[in-house]
């Protein structure tokens, strides 16, 4: 059986799934992939969040099976996204001119600012995890805001943002999404979250109001950053757009 070259591109940017890489790849190709994006994510968090299951009241239970549940998602993707918040957090924290700061993105190492950054935001998503009730409940949750991380790239890859550099992946993708690919891969999202809603169950209003709402509104804030500091959208911002979103929704759906 032949896997299409969609489900190439979103399986293997998505996943450390060895899938081979599509016979072509152009930005009809990203474009769909990015649409099944929502589905991959929903299949990564539910796999890396089963853990939530079987996991009882107890704090200390909650906060180790929150961190072991980040920390397989983080395996799964290959950390992919981490790394791109990682890069932008030393970019935007160097103050440099935009091509500087690029390159500064670029770099293989890490610096002072994306460590902190990935301290925190780690932090905030198991501390978030460990904050929902146990059981299905944290798990619908779990599978919610990564998929509406994964939302957050195809809406960031639409025709209202441009690409920082002229090559790359980032370059590729952004623009990809036209209005028709955006609206299925929202329908798609939305079956998920309504699923998520009843099944958890989750509160309504946070699950299909809320956390959408905090999603769409990481992507608008990290695509204005990303113009104003960068000249553009990169891959790395893509990647911290979807940890900063999944974290979001996290956040939306444990405070109470």
């Amino acid at each position: 059986m032949t896997i299409p070259d969609e489900v190439r591109f979103a399986v293997g940017t998505f996943t450390r799934l060895p899938v081979p890489a599509p016979a072509t790849l152009d930005a009809t190709v990203a474009g769909r992939g990015l649409v099944l994006g929502p589905a991959v994510g929903a299949a990564i968090a539910l796999v890396s969040g089963l853990l939530l299951l079987v996991t009882d009241v107890d704090l200390v239970a909650r906060l180790l099976s929150a961190t072991l549940v980040v920390a397989l998602a983080a395996w799964i993707t290959r950390a992919l996204h981490w790394d791109g918040l990682a890069d932008v957090a030393d970019g935007l924290g160097s103050g440099a001119p935009p091509e500087r700061a690029r390159e500064i993105m670029r770099r293989s190492d890490i610096g002072p600012f994306g460590v902190l950054t990935l301290i925190f935001v780690v932090a905030l998503q198991v501390l978030s995890i460990a904050q929902l009730p146990a059981g299905a409940p944290a798990l619908a949750a779990w599978v919610l805001a990564v998929t509406l991380g994964r939302l957050a790239i195809a809406l960031a890859c639409g025709p209202w943002f441009r690409a920082a550099r002229p090559a790359g992946l980032g370059a590729l993708v952004i623009g990809a999404m036209t209005p028709a690919r955006i609206a299925v891969a929202v329908a798609l999202t939305a079956v998920i979250a309504i699923t998520c809603a009843a099944l958890g169950p989750l509160d309504v209003f946070r699950a299909l109001l809320w956390g959408p709402a905090a999603a769409v509104l990481v992507v608008v804030a990290m695509g204005r950053l990303a113009h104003n500091r960068f000249g553009g959208s990169t891959g790395d911002v893509l990647g911290a757009t979807a940890e900063l979103a999944t974290t979001a929704v996290l956040l939306v759906l444990a405070l109470s």
